[in-house]
């Protein structure tokens, strides 16, 4: 499963290649999700109800992760043992850097 962030979320709603092409192909191979924290940056940057609908439409084809108290020490825990070793992390999900135009790590 990819987990998209809210820039890559936002590329695809402003129809922005070729990001927008992979986004549609991993929602139609049920391979995307994203996490409540993009859900919520799209859904309050929404100003016009006609963004809102599109952004609507959109989450609702994607499987939204949420985010407890047990998730966030997890993903904290793994950060900094990463980081300790010296291995960066990037947000994006490595089959999403070339079309975000990101470098690795």
């Amino acid at each position: 499963m990819i987990v998209a962030d809210t820039d890559v979320l936002l590329d695809t709603l402003r129809g922005r290649k070729p990001v927008a092409a992979r986004v549609v192909q991993e929602i139609e191979a049920g391979n995307l999700a994203t996490t409540v924290l993009s859900a919520f940056e799209l859904l309050s940057g929404s100003r016009e109800e006609r963004g809102r609908e599109e952004v609507e439409k959109l989450l609702g084809a994607v499987e939204v992760l949420p985010l407890d108290p047990e998730a966030a020490a997890v993903g904290a825990a793994l950060r900094r043992e990463l980081e300790g070793r010296g291995e960066k992390i990037n947000p994006q999900p490595p089959a999403l850097r070339p079309l975000a135009g990101s470098s690795p790590g």
